[in-house]
């Protein structure tokens, strides 16, 4: 059929005319729309009702196309091209789970051997009296298991990254589209002032959301619902994150005596516990959002290749 304003060929099924917009009557219009393969032409998704138009390839004119059921404006035929290219193939993110989980099991033990630690510290400074020996045996412990600690969290903090990226690099693969962010800005978030306290809770509820086996393609995406183990996580994160800025300002302060020095001492060296204390469920909880989210991209994966 032939539109009745410009005169152009449609396709059967088309409301509205891709070239001039004008509306098609109903008497046009066929019972049923066959969508033919064509060569010459590209399907162009629309971006408001979701319609798949033909439309073709290369255009005629430097003019934009309309969706021929809602007369959305669509993409040119060359950007529909470059970003069907632009989808990376799905990659398994298991292995840097496994990494990450590892590392969260480790810091939760060292964290464990780091409050027994504090408490023999404690135990120590509150006594009136003790010998050099003593002081140098507890000190060395001390700068061992700090030692240990940075290293780990160091280890668990480049894995937990580099999974985030890859989770969020696989998204398009299962079929989301119209993404927030991108697997830069997924990482890239946590390290801007302001909004890293609350931009990388929204990259891991996008995530969450996107890989949900539940849902379809497209934008279904964005109505799956979320999980109390994110705000969770977040919760605990922030809160240690609180936790060790408070003890950095007690570590700047100047006792005036010897007695302020060794309760300045005794009162951060509780606050150390309270932060391993946070920590551990923390990282616990961690482990279980890592394992739930990669859980459910390889499930996606498998219904998408009808396994």
């Amino acid at each position: 059929m032939f539109c009745p304003g410009c005169g152009t060929e449609l396709h059967d099924g088309i409301v509205f005319c891709h070239w001039c917009g004008k509306q098609v009557p109903e008497a046009m219009k066929p019972a049923e729309a066959i969508r033919p393969a064509v060569q010459g032409t590209v399907i162009l998704t629309c971006p408001e009702c979701g319609k798949e138009n033909l439309v073709p390839d290369p255009p005629k004119a430097r003019k934009a196309y309309r969706c021929g059921k809602c007369n959305a404006r669509l993409s040119e035929p060359s950007d529909a091209r470059k970003r069907s290219r632009s989808i990376a193939p799905f990659a398994s993110a298991r292995t840097l789970a496994i990494l990450v989980t590892v590392a969260f099991a480790v810091l939760v033990v060292l964290d464990v051997v780091a409050i027994v630690s504090n408490y023999a510290q404690v135990s120590l400074l509150s006594r009136e009296s003790y010998t050099l020996a003593e002081a140098m045996a507890n000190d060395d412990r001390q700068a061992i298991i700090g030692y240990q600690q940075s290293g780990i969290y160091a280890v668990t903090a480049i894995a937990f990254l580099l999974w985030i990226h890859r989770s969020h690099k696989n998204l398009p693969a299962l079929g989301a589209r119209r993404l927030k962010y991108t697997p830069g800005w997924a990482v890239g978030w946590f390290f801007v002032p302001i909004f890293s306290l609350f931009r990388p809770v929204q990259v891991v509820t996008e995530i969450w959301r996107a890989s949900d086996p539940a849902v379809g393609h497209e934008e279904d995406w964005q109505k799956a619902p979320t999980s109390p183990l994110i705000g969770l996580w977040w919760a605990l994160f922030l809160i240690s994150n609180w936790v060790g800025l408070v003890a950095v300002r007690i570590l700047l302060t100047t006792p005036e005596s010897v007695t302020d020095f060794m309760g300045t001492m005794i009162y951060m060296t509780w606050v150390l516990v309270a932060i391993d204390a946070v920590e551990i469920p923390g990282a616990i909880v961690a482990i279980f959002l890592v394992r739930a989210l990669g859980a459910r991209q390889e499930k996606k994966h498998s219904q998408l290749r009808g396994f």
